[in-house]
């Protein structure tokens, strides 16, 4: 892997990859050993002067595209996305998506499954986010837009964990339970009941990969008072069982399990 480097302009880039030839030879041995190489923001200049990027696709960073371009022979330089892969050999536009760009070659290793799972830590994630801080702040309340829907919404954000009940959403948000149902669905694509569920599992997620509490709990502590519901209904959201989920995401467990095969 290449981190890239702090150059001042073009011409100090094209100074430094004179400077690196010695990992020339490395770097083709690596990657035609089957080996991942990745080139981070303007490293991509010396990809190319190893001739690793002759035929393939790239995403450099705007200020060095013509000193990495004078390294690249043949590259096509890619403008619609912040970063690529082709053929086991990683380029980014940004230094700021290194992190993107390593987990997602790790996918490619044997610790793919602790990638994936880092993956929920590294990366943002707004509605994880959101669950996170409202498990800190508990019951909170806080100050509501105006819109009978936003105030729906904001509503069932903050009593996820209590009963179900269309005729008090309706209530909270100034209007009656048929126009709620109707202009909801209309706007979030779904209704206001599913949308809950959605909020609820978002919380079992975090509460299973940061916690030890028990299935069952977890279940009361999302505003399901039957376990079997909660599976179910977890299942369907994330293709897995609860526990099963967190067996494979918990963030707190042995380093052994992530011992790739030797």
């Amino acid at each position: 892997m290449l981190p890239g480097w702090h150059a001042q302009s073009g011409p100090h880039l094209e100074q430094i990859v004179d400077q690196a030839r010695s990992a020339l030879e490395r770097l083709v041995q690596v990657h035609a050993a089957g080996g991942l190489v990745t080139g981070l923001f303007n490293a991509a200049a010396l990809l190319g002067e190893a001739g690793l990027l002759q035929g393939r696709c790239a995403a450099v960073p705007w200020a060095f595209v013509r000193p990495v371009r004078r390294h690249s022979e043949g590259v096509t330089l890619l403008t619609d996305r912040p970063w690529t892969v082709d053929e086991r050999i990683w380029t980014c536009d940004s230094p700021v998506l290194a992190t993107e760009v390593i987990l997602d070659m790790l996918r490619h290793t044997a610790v793919a499954e602790l990638a994936k799972s880092a993956a929920h830590v590294y990366l943002h994630s707004e509605a994880r986010q959101q669950v996170a801080v409202g498990i800190v702040q508990g019951d909170l309340p806080r100050g509501l837009p105006a819109g009978a829907l936003e105030r729906a919404r904001r509503w069932l954000e903050d009593h996820m964990t209590e009963p179900y009940s269309l005729a008090t959403i309706a209530q909270a948000a100034a209007t009656s339970p048929r126009t709620l149902l109707r202009h909801f669905a209309s706007t979030y694509s779904q209704s206001p009941l599913d949308y809950l569920h959605s909020l609820r599992v978002a919380r079992a997620r975090v509460l299973l990969e940061t916690t030890y509490v028990g299935v069952e709990q977890v279940a009361q502590m999302c505003g399901y008072q039957d376990t079997g519901t909660f599976r179910c209904l977890f299942a369907r959201q994330t293709g897995e069982l609860p526990a099963a989920y967190r067996d494979r995401y918990i963030l707190r467990t042995s380093r052994k399990r992530w011992v790739g095969a030797v």
